[in-house]
């Protein structure tokens, strides 16, 4: 009876009892970046401003005059249609098109809820559309209270109010948020989220996370560009009286001064610094084929992997020329990645390795066989390298030449994704993502869904990023903490 009553006891003060300074909660294992444009509602508390957006609640700190994170919701409860805060972010409450959930401060967790409580913020007010604004250099704003971009196309203002900070806060349908001077009605835009949800491809330089993928429908599209660092986002904009057409983007690499865009209509050079289209690459400019599909710089040179076969670009010498075309003509080529004095290639056929200075070709063969065909990614970490195929993954010691196999038969759609590190693979898949922990004294694996904060189970592009993987997937971005010490595996 006393173990019964004590056990009780400890229970309840797990319960009662907030997470320790510094600790890291099972919640913020994962945080979902998407397509967060489409404001339904917004609030505000005496430091924070609370946006509803058909994918979730974004959350900009006054204070700090910065993002927070956006909010993880319940998993059936991402398309926010009102939202209410007290004055001291101690009570948050939702409502979806099926019902009204509260967020619980102390355990970090929302519950459904009947009836929805009588919330008192005085300090907010909701506001009728003002006929003049004074818009960003570039843009327009209609007496009819719409907001007009550089390229003509009209987003109506959904939301505004005033918190008595001498700020209005205000939200659109497709341009997501901005503020305004309450006296001079200046308005200035707050940008956050993806322009597009679906996210095939990633390219890292410094702080700044590029990203990209498949168009389904997006108004707006093209490139998002995410300062790890500070939590704020740009963008590259596609489409009309853009520089390039709203085409799916396949792959994405960069060097200093440029950006390689991967499409189905060619490879597009990007100058970094105004971020216009410098150069247009197709077939018929001697690419193998206008499908770009994979691409590698290295140097002066750029492997460009495409739908049939490979073609380096020299830069310095200012040339283009088919690598292998008996091989790997009709090829697609899934994969490229250097090692010392080789460029390691995936293609539909197999794995090959193509020797730098010679352009010697070899194609390797795995014992396990698990190589037979389509390889699909490949990544290097430290001496090792990893190659991803339909049966699972290969590493290779670069050293000692040794092969481990780990069979994965998971089911993807075209493709797999992988990232790994000193302890991790990280295959994706077409539910979710499976982790093999290879850094430990007898390996072992475990898949993360949706159930564990992932966007969505389909996932097309994976990125190591220290203590983080970023997991692209067709409903938006997760940064999943891959470490947490508090998971237990």
């Amino acid at each position: 009876m006393k173990y019964a009553v004590a056990v009780c006891l400890l229970i309840a003060l797990c319960l009662t009892s907030g997470p320790a300074e510094g600790s890291v909660r099972l919640s913020e294992q994962a945080v979902t970046y998407t397509n967060f444009n489409f404001v339904r509602y917004a609030t505000a508390s005496l430091k924070r401003v609370y946006f509803a957006t058909t994918n979730g609640v974004i959350i900009y700190n006054k204070d700090r005059a910065r993002w927070d994170q956006p909010l993880r919701l319940p998993r059936e409860a991402t398309d926010v249609l009102r939202l209410w805060v007290d004055t001291f972010d101690e009570v948050l409450y939702i409502e979806t098109p099926t019902s009204y959930y509260e967020y619980d401060v102390t355990l970090d967790a929302w519950f459904p809820l009947i009836d929805l409580p009588q919330v008192r913020n005085p300090d907010v007010r909701h506001l009728s559309l003002p006929r003049n604004m004074i818009p960003p250099i570039g843009f327009n704003y209609s007496a009819d209270g719409d907001l007009i971009d550089p390229s003509g196309r009209s987003y109506a203002v959904t939301e505004m109010i005033d918190d008595g900070s001498g700020t209005l806060w205000i939200g659109t349908w497709g341009y997501g948020v901005a503020k305004a001077n309450a006296t001079t009605n200046t308005m200035e835009l707050l940008p956050y989220g993806l322009l597009q949800s679906r996210v095939n491809a990633m390219y890292a330089d410094g702080p700044q996370l590029f990203v990209s993928g498949a168009v389904f429908g997006d108004y707006r599209t093209g490139i998002t560009v995410i300062d790890r660092e500070e939590n704020s986002f740009d963008y590259i904009e596609t489409g009309v009286d853009f520089s390039i057409e709203s085409y799916d983007i396949n792959c994405l690499e960069g060097d200093d001064e440029s950006i390689y865009v991967g499409t189905p209509y060619g490879l597009y050079v990007f100058d970094r610094g105004n971020r216009s289209v410098r150069e247009h690459y197709d077939g018929s400019r001697g690419l193998s084929d206008d499908n770009v599909i994979s691409l590698y710089k290295l140097g002066d040179s750029l492997f460009i992997g495409t739908a049939s076969g490979l073609t380096l670009m020299s830069f310095s010498r200012d040339s283009i020329f088919y690598v292998s075309p008996e091989e790997f003509s009709g090829q697609v080529i899934y994969a490229l990645e250097p090692s010392d004095k080789y460029m390691w290639i995936g293609s539909e056929n197999g794995a090959y390795r193509f020797r730098l200075n010679d352009g010697a070709l070899q194609r390797f063969r795995d014992p396990s066989n698990i190589l037979f065909s389509s390889v699909y990614a490949i990544e290097r970490f430290e001496n090792f390298l990893w190659l991803a195929a339909d049966d699972g993954v290969v590493q290779v010691n670069l050293r000692t030449a040794d092969v481990t196999p780990y069979r994965e038969q998971l089911y993807n759609r075209g493709g797999r994704a992988l990232a790994v590190n000193a302890d991790i693979a990280a295959i994706s898949s077409d539910n979710g993502v499976t982790f093999i922990f290879h850094g430990r004294s007898e390996s072992y694996t475990r898949e993360f869904t949706i159930d564990d904060g992932l966007a969505s189970d389909l996932v097309f592009s994976l990125r190591m990023d220290g203590r983080y993987l970023w997991i692209g997937t067709d409903e938006g971005l997760t940064r999943f903490l891959w470490d947490n010490p508090r998971r237990v595996d």
